[in-house]
């Protein structure tokens, strides 16, 4: 394992836009590798990131397209097939 990596299991606190009770698994986030969503939440960049006073990592964006994002993650995370059925994929929010 690589210590400059976080762990699966790891759970990440996140502060989207001020929305502040968001608790995933760092697995949720990375399991698109070579994404800039597992980039960022690989464990290898946690120091760095701004973080709020509480110590939860924020995001900037809006926390209910963000939670549409957590939540087709989640979806997907639990088929075993990791396929998503359309009507439940996030629509673009631009253009």
């Amino acid at each position: 394992t690589n210590p400059a990596m976080g762990s699966d299991n790891d759970i990440i606190q996140l502060n989207v836009g001020g929305r502040t009770n968001i608790a995933v698994l760092r697995n949720l986030l990375t399991q698109f590798e070579g994404s800039m969503l597992a980039a960022k939440f690989s464990g290898r960049w946690d120091d760095s990131m701004e973080k709020d006073r509480d110590g939860n990592i924020f995001v900037d964006q809006d926390p209910e397209n963000f939670m549409l994002l957590i939540n087709y993650l989640r979806m997907r995370m639990n088929n075993q097939l990791k396929r998503v059925p359309n009507v439940h994929r996030p629509k673009p929010t631009y253009k």
